[in-house]
């Protein structure tokens, strides 16, 4: 998303994603918007939710050494010492299919953090828990957006049992309404498995852009126009995520849910986080 901005805005062309959270992305390019939360948002919600909601006082962070995991983790350390949480450790690691994370999880596991907060992919979230539990720890895991994929429990199995991630939405009775439960059923029927959280983001966002191309016509200037003016609670669009209206960079800050794997599957956790 990063690197194609520039390219979208050479070219006139909306850019609408349902996926990036890189503080970055929206910023700098009238053309650029997403209808989700970025990482400064979403790391200082995981801080607080472990130290004022769930009431933890010590968390290791372990983060991939890319943009997205720098980025998470920077916004997690810097909120995680203004509220008084304190992180006893810090490890950072690289995405490679050899990956050995034995070292880095050792040198946590001394300093004897209440909690892991791991910024990073659900692969490499799966792989930091199996070694984790292969060590017979049984310290909380909480993970961000990124964690929350099918794949991490077919990777990890019984190890992701418990994992926390915070989410922009979840799919689940107990969350959305009647309008995300019937599109909730409607993707299992086409495609034979749940929707999960990117699904749900990503039908918001081409449904906002249709509705946009219905009113305004197939005009990139016009389009363009026609999603930045919606840039209020009284403007927004209403879809299966909630409102979505964009600030002046293009980002829309939606609230933070924190799902939970209970017996293989997503759910909502007993405790949300607190509304600011």
């Amino acid at each position: 998303s990063l690197a194609g901005k520039p390219v979208y805005r050479d070219a006139g062309a909306l850019q609408f994603s349902p996926g990036p959270t890189h503080v970055d992305v929206c910023r700098g390019s009238d053309w650029t918007f997403r209808n989700l939360y970025n990482d400064d948002y979403q790391g200082r919600s995981i801080a607080r939710y472990l130290f004022d909601t769930l009431g933890l006082g010590r968390v290791g962070v372990m983060h991939d050494d890319d943009a997205y995991g720098t980025g998470l983790k920077a916004a997690f350390v810097e909120e995680a010492g203004r509220i008084g949480l304190t992180v006893v450790g810090v490890e950072a690691y690289h995405r490679a299919p050899d990956l050995d994370l034995s070292d880095a999880v050792g040198a946590l596991d001394v300093l004897e953090p209440d909690v892991i907060f791991i910024a990073g992919l659900y692969a490499e979230a799966a792989s930091l828990a199996r070694e984790i539990r292969r060590r017979g720890l049984t310290t909380p895991l909480i993970g961000a957006d990124a964690v929350l994929s099918e794949a991490l429990v077919d990777v990890g199995g019984e190890a992701v049992e418990g994992m926390m991630m915070t989410t922009p939405f979840i799919v689940h009775p107990a969350v959305g309404g009647v309008a995300a439960q019937a599109f909730a059923q409607s993707f299992l029927e086409a495609y034979g498995r749940p929707a999960d959280t990117w699904a749900a983001l990503a039908y918001d966002a081409a449904t906002q852009i249709l509705d946009a191309i219905g009113e305004v016509g197939a005009d990139r200037e016009r389009i363009r126009e026609r999603i930045a003016q919606t840039a209020s609670l009284d403007t927004a669009f209403g879809g299966i995520t909630g409102a979505t209206y964009f600030d002046e960079n293009g980002d829309c800050l939606k609230p933070a849910f924190v799902a939970v794997v209970r017996d293989g599957q997503f759910v909502p956790a007993d405790k949300q986080i607190a509304t600011p």
